[in-house]
């Protein structure tokens, strides 16, 4: 899931955080950006929901990210069993 839903997420927020920084250098008259911690929060909270709704929206990203990781047939299999307890042990051996 770190590579399929995280990492799309993680560069989102990157991107909304560049933009802004850019532009409050280049407004800027005294070349200080104010990165006071009640502004940056209100920012950040918008950051996470405009990066949520981005990623979100990439249903088949996430579905297949389900699948590659194993976590669509844990789901579905919710109780291990001979048949399935490889898929178990090995799911906890990577991030997920």
């Amino acid at each position: 899931m770190d590579v399929r839903v995280n990492h799309p997420f993680k560069v989102a927020m990157k991107e909304k955080f560049t933009t802004w920084y850019t532009g409050q250098v280049n407004d800027d008259e005294n070349d200080v950006v104010d990165l006071s911690l009640p502004l940056i929060k209100s920012l950040h909270a918008y950051w996470v929901d405009q990066a949520h709704k981005k990623v979100s929206a990439q249903h088949a990203t996430i579905i297949h990210g389900f699948f590659q990781t194993g976590i669509k047939h844990v789901m579905d299999n919710p109780e291990p069993d001979e048949r399935n307890i490889d898929l178990y042990m090995s799911s906890s051996d990577g991030d997920i």
